[in-house]
Parts: structure tokens; sequence; C-alpha cells
């Protein structure tokens, strides 16, 4: 149990580590290479990126969170669903990328614009090989590899950029380079994941690759709706703007995404101690997600305050002159990290607990929706003040707080439960209450809204008694999460 223990807080101090090292490094990036491109080429380059992403997404079929689920529960005995997975999807992923370029000159994009999503979509299949060997490492609980491996691609995406702009080149230098940075860490991560698995060595048989495109559909379904949820709005926005708004939506989503990174590293660090709650008792299985969810929100909704209330200096200082309009756009986008986080960590949770139907459910109607609200959004926005770049951050935020709120209400009847009791809904309506105070009085001035919603969270919390009235509260709540993974590994 203790081994088990020290495992879990091994990986989480990695890949927590990692992220500091790789978020610092991001910052740097951030600095050079809007400002050094522009809004309109970032946002070409944003759009190349959106391609290849819906690329990948196609042609995933669900096998990420597959494997790191299988090889969680069976460890080598699940080799061939492995090597299945890895032929399936190196074939799904050129498919995609052969139907993507032939579509090109039929998408009105300039030469320029259609060299660059090439060069995104040459790493495609880079990217179904390095999904697999990050879910085996993923399930063995081995990820100090990936850990280190994202800090040096990071390292490298900076060196790329600062190439670029020593040898006064644009942006396909850098999708040039990146190709190749990428080619050498899927070869590294994959001799690594070989080396820590040992899979049984056996040809990938017919019926063993459709067994495992057939059992990752419905984990397919949800993968590939996330893909297109994430990019709805840059391609919307390219559709409806120009691609200057979508350089301007790009910068303030890369410094969203950026702030993700404590629900991104519990959210992998701990899925596959969800699988094996799951299976060995509800009970534990509730415990451990209930206490999860707890830790990101007392998180969380300071991180977000924090983040909208120095939006526009921190896009000043990181992106220049040229991007201030996505000032306002951080600060909406900063309200979406509370829900968003909960939406990363419960969508692992719906899968270890063989709920996925219901989250391909939650994920099919919120893309609907988020397309819907798009459409009316930017245009409103656009018409009214000139900013539809802000219209699809306030479409963002809308959609991923129903999301969050659908999801709690279909979650597991026994977590469910747990999430819904009175005290638990009291603490978190005087939560996003001080989400309520910074928009109340954003108007006058960031800072002094900011101050007043830290100071009314930090009262309403401890006033609630969701923490020890004392500076260790977010200790004390790590110490329950990792107490009911401890459970859960010893039932």
């Amino acid at each position: 149990m203790e081994a088990n223990a020290r495992s879990l807080r091994e990986n989480i101090l990695a890949l927590g580590s990692a992220q500091v090292v790789t978020w610092l490094v991001t910052t740097v990036t951030l600095f050079l290479l809007p400002r050094y491109l522009g809004p309109a080429e970032f946002g070409r380059l944003s759009l190349a990126a959106s391609f290849a992403t819906l690329a990948a997404g196609t042609a995933g079929l669900g096998f990420s969170t597959l494997i790191a689920r299988e090889v969680a529960r069976g460890g080598r005995t699940a080799s061939e669903t492995v090597l299945s997975a890895l032929a399936a999807g190196l074939g799904a992923s050129l498919l995609a990328v052969a139907v993507v370029v032939l579509a090109l000159p039929f998408l009105g994009y300039n030469a320029h614009t259609e060299l660059l999503i090439v060069l995104a979509l040459l790493g495609v299949p880079l990217t179904s090989v390095g999904v697999v060997a990050m879910a085996v490492l993923q399930g063995l609980q081995v990820m100090r590899y990936q850990a280190a491996l994202d800090v040096l691609g990071k390292l490298l995406f900076l060196g790329a950029v600062l190439l670029v702009i020593l040898a006064g080149q644009g942006a396909a230098l850098y999708s040039a380079i990146t190709l190749v940075v990428g080619i050498g860490t899927t070869a590294t991560l994959s001799w690594f994941a070989w080396s820590a698995f040992k899979p049984n060595l056996v040809r990938p048989r017919g019926y063993a690759v459709r067994g495992v495109i057939v059992k990752g559909l419905p984990l397919y379904s949800n993968e590939l709706l996330l893909i297109f949820y994430m990019t709805t709005e840059v391609m919307l926005l390219s559709a409806l703007a120009d691609e200057h708004q979508v350089g301007i939506y790009s910068a303030a989503l890369r410094l969203f995404a950026t702030a993700l990174f404590i629900p991104n590293v519990l959210a992998v660090a701990i899925f596959p101690r969800l699988s094996l709650a799951h299976a060995r008792g509800h009970r534990d299985f509730a415990d451990l997600s209930y206490h999860t969810i707890c830790l990101l929100f007392l998180t969380m909704v300071p991180m977000a305050i924090g983040l909208a209330t120095v939006s526009t200096e921190v896009t000043h200082v990181l992106f220049g002159r040229s991007f201030l309009d996505g000032g306002l756009v951080t600060a909406v986008l900063a309200l979406t990290i509370v829900p968003t986080s909960i939406n990363v960590f419960i969508a692992r949770a719906y899968v270890a607990g063989d709920r996925q139907l219901w989250w391909t459910v939650i994920m099919a109607a919120s893309l609907a929706a988020k397309v819907a609200f798009g459409l009316v959004l930017i245009r409103v926005f656009d018409a009214a003040a000139g900013r539809p770049a802000l219209g699809a951050a306030v479409s963002l935020v809308s959609i991923e707080f129903l999301m969050a709120a659908a999801a709690v209400v279909l979650a597991p009847p026994v977590l469910r439960a747990r999430l819904l009791r009175a005290r638990q809904l009291a603490a978190v309506a005087l939560g996003l209450g001080s989400l309520v105070v910074l928009v109340g009085l954003y108007a006058l001035g960031p800072l002094l809204a900011g101050s007043v919603a830290m100071v009314f969270f930090a009262g309403s919390m401890a006033a609630a008694g969701v923490l020890p009235r004392s500076p260790a509260g977010i200790r004390f709540a790590v110490g329950r999460m990792l107490r009911a993974s401890e459970a859960g590994e010893s039932a």
C-alpha cells in the first residue's frame, strides 16, 4: 500500500514539476512567437494546428484512453491490444492526412496557409505513435519519461522560435523545425514505452485489429467530439471573421490552456487508480473522484480570479501591443478555468467508471450548443463592438459551465450522491459567487475586482467549513485525495 501511494506521489511530482518547467518555457515561447509573427501570421499557424488536431483526433480511434485502461488492468496481457492499436492508428492517420490534403484546394486558403497546413499534417502519423506510447506509460503508472520528454520538447520548440527569429524567417520554417523535433521526441518516447512494457511480440491479426477498433469506438466518439469541440471557435472565426481575429483568440486560448496544468496533471496521474478503484469497489471510486474534484475547485477558482485580474497586463507583456485587444478575451477565458478543470477530470472519471456513453451524450450536446452559440455570439459581438474573438470566448465560458453542471447531474450515482449534498452545493454556490463578484466589479478596475473576489472566496470557503481555517488547507485537501487513492489501491 505504501509503495502504491508513493508511486502516485512520484507520478504527480514528476508531472507537476515538468508542468512548472514547461509552463515557464511556454511563457517565454508565447512572449516571442506571437509578437514576432503578428496576429495574422500567428492566426494562420493556429489554423494549421487546428487542422492537424482534427486529423489526429479523427485517426485516434479512442486508443489513448483504451490502452491506458487496459494496460492498467492487465499489464503485459494487453500486448496484442497495444500492437493492434498501433497498427490501426497508423493506418487511420495516413488516411486522415490524405483526405485533408486532397480537400485543401477546395477550401479557399492561399498557398502560404496551405503550406503551413501540410507541414502540420505531416506530424499526424507521429502523433498516432506517440499517443500509444504515452498511453502505455500511463497505464504502467511510469510517467517520469513522459514528463522529461515534455520538458525537452518544449525547450526544443523554444529553440526553434529563436532560430526562426535569428534567421529572419517565418511560420513555415518554424513548422518544419517542429516536425523534426516531433520525430525525435516520438522515437525516444516509444523506446521508453517499449523498454518499460516489454510487450509479448505477436503479429496483429485481422480480427484483433477489428476487435480493438470496436472496443475503442465508445471512447473514440468521446475523443472525436472533444477534438471538434476544441477547434470550433478557431474554425468559426476563420469563416466569420479573419485571420487577425483567429490570432487574437488563439493567443488568449494559449494562456488559458497553460493555466490548466493542475487538472491535466491530476487527470493523467489518477486515471489508472480510478480504473482500479472502480473495478474493486464503487465507494473507493467515489471517494477518490470526490476529493480530487474538491481539490480542483479549491485551487482553480483562485487561479481564474488571478488570471482575470492581470489579463490585460499579461497579454500586453507577452504578445505585444498588436494583441492588446486580447486582454478582455483572456479575462473571459479565465472564468472558464473553473468548469473546464472539473470537466477535464470528470471526463476521465466517466471512462474509468465504464460510463463513457453518458459522457458521449454530454459532449455531443455541448458541441451542438457550442456551434449554435458561436454562430450567434461571434456575429453579435462583431456587429456591436467589432470584437468577434470576444464573442467566441463568451460562447466557450457559457458552454463549459453548462457541461460541468450536466456532468455532475449525470455522474455515476455513488459519486453524484456525494457531489449533490446540500453542504457541497452551498459551498460551490459561494465559491462561484466570487466569480460573480469579479465580473460585477470589473468595470471599476481589474485589480479592485480581483482583490475583493479573492477575499470573498477565501472567507466563504472558510465559513462553509470546506477547508480548515489555516494556511495548510490545500495541503489538507491533497492529503485527503492521496488517502482516498491509497484506500482504493489496497482494497
